[in-house]
């Protein structure tokens, strides 16, 4: 443990590192990052031990706090990497405004929740390699997405035959390296569109 600081009549804090005893149960009772096991408090992480010393109650508060998890009615960014009947599989990688996952959450979209209007099929919306924006219709393993609303939908996509960068002209994705036209929902926030990007900049997306 390092040294000690005391912040307050009531509460002292040290460096804790995962492992570290705290405390026995007898002395103080486990609050968060903490964990007890056959009477002893230990750290679950890194941070910085707090002893409330009134309630009698030991914690460690985590020096670097995660990114907060997907939760309903969140925007969040995606890639989808799969495509199977009605459904795309997606990996969440952000809530948007917040930091990046390290790891990314599993999420489904459904052909029903592409667009207000009837999709056949899911292939006629998004594809494997899309960058998506969508939003978590509920809190279950995976994310059910949708990307229904105005904003919503592909961000970036690839040609399905050479993988170049898909530029929106007039409505359509174009490709400009083999000439293939193909539809996407995409959102009105998609990040290559004729007139507003050089081509300098598509062949260094490549």
């Amino acid at each position: 443990m390092g040294v000690g600081a005391r912040l307050g009549e009531d509460e002292e804090v040290l460096l804790a590192l995962p492992g570290d005893l705290l405390s026995v149960i007898e002395e103080f009772s486990p609050g968060e990052g903490v964990y007890e096991e056959r009477g002893m408090v230990y750290s679950s992480t890194v941070g910085l031990i707090v002893r409330d010393m009134e309630e009698r109650r030991i914690s460690v508060l985590p020096l670097k706090q995660d990114p907060p998890m997907p939760r309903k009615g969140d925007s969040v960014l995606g890639v989808v990497v799969g495509i199977r009947k009605d459904i795309a599989e997606v990996d969440i990688y952000q809530v948007e405004g917040a930091r990046s996952f390290t790891n990314p959450y599993k999420a489904t979209l459904h052909v029903s929740e592409v667009d207000t209007r009837y999709v056949e099929r899911i292939v006629n919306a998004v594809w494997p390699g899309d960058v998506v924006k969508a939003k978590v219709l509920l809190l279950r393993d995976p994310y059910p997405l949708s990307i229904k609303e105005k904003g919503m939908g592909v961000l970036l996509a690839f040609c399905t035959k050479c993988r170049y960068p898909l530029l929106l002209k007039g409505g359509r994705l174009v490709c400009f390296m083999c000439g293939s036209h193909e539809t996407r929902k995409t959102s009105s926030n998609y990040m290559l569109k004729w007139g507003s990007v050089e081509a300098r900049l598509i062949k260094n997306l490549i």
